[in-house]
């Protein structure tokens, strides 16, 4: 069984691959068929280069994934609103998806596959909603959206400093 707090991992890097170091030294062992177009082809030198150091590997369930399709159509690179009654429907379908999922185990494994797919603004808060809500991971302490996303809280220059 899956441990919730490994959940918690998925928020770590929101525009890196999956299968990169999360957090301190873990790295989830995502079988290929999750793997997205651009590294399918070479999914096993990409996951053993990235897992070489890790302390942790966190074995994915390959299971059947469902209908993505609508969380998938606001692009990746988009910004999201609920204000926008469109992005409001999407991300309703893929809170949907994360609440309808039977156990931890299979909410990792279909939160992984969607991880690289749908737009990452969207996926932090349909997971963090899905979280906050689901009975078998309460007493997650989610992190702040600023963690994740500093870009929309701090001016890039700062960073570049």
């Amino acid at each position: 069984m899956a441990d919730k707090k490994n959940l918690l991992l998925l928020f770590d890097r929101p525009t890196e691959p999956v299968f990169m170091e999360k957090g301190r030294a873990a790295v989830f062992d995502v079988p290929d068929k999750f793997l997205t177009d651009r590294y399918r082809p070479i999914g096993n030198e990409v996951q053993s280069r990235f897992g070489e150091k890790a302390e942790q590997r966190i074995p994915v369930r390959d299971i059947s994934i469902p209908d993505l399709r609508l969380p998938m159509s606001l692009p990746r690179d988009a910004q999201f609103s609920l204000f926008i009654p469109a992005h409001r429907r999407i991300a309703g379908r893929l809170i949907d998806i994360f609440m309808g999922v039977r156990s931890v185990d299979d909410l990792q494994s279909v939160a992984v596959y969607a991880r690289d797919r749908v737009n990452p603004y969207l996926f932090n808060y349909a997971l963090s909603v899905a979280l906050l809500h689901r009975p078998d991971t309460k007493g997650l302490d989610l992190p702040s959206f600023a963690q994740n996303f500093p870009d929309k809280f701090v001016d890039s220059q700062v960073f570049r400093k």
